[in-house]
């Protein structure tokens, strides 16, 4: 991952796809998650690589940190 300069852009929003709330579907156990960061200047970048992901009920859904959910 780069190294962003330390006067850069200010991260304005994050954004998780798939957006829907319900990402499961049998017989699709798996589903990748995309973190995309949105800055002040209006650019976006893909930070999956550099976000830490957990699963609130591991009996439910596991996710790896590079962002893969299996249910």
């Amino acid at each position: 991952a780069r190294v962003d300069a330390p006067q850069g852009k200010r991260c304005v929003r994050l954004e998780l796809l798939p957006a829907s709330s319900c990402v499961l579907k049998s017989p699709n156990l798996e589903q990748q998650i995309i973190a995309r960061a949105h800055f002040d200047d209006g650019s976006v970048r893909d930070v999956t690589q550099l976000t830490k992901f957990t699963s609130s009920n591991e009996s439910l859904a596991s996710i790896h940190g590079d962002g893969l959910l299996i249910g």
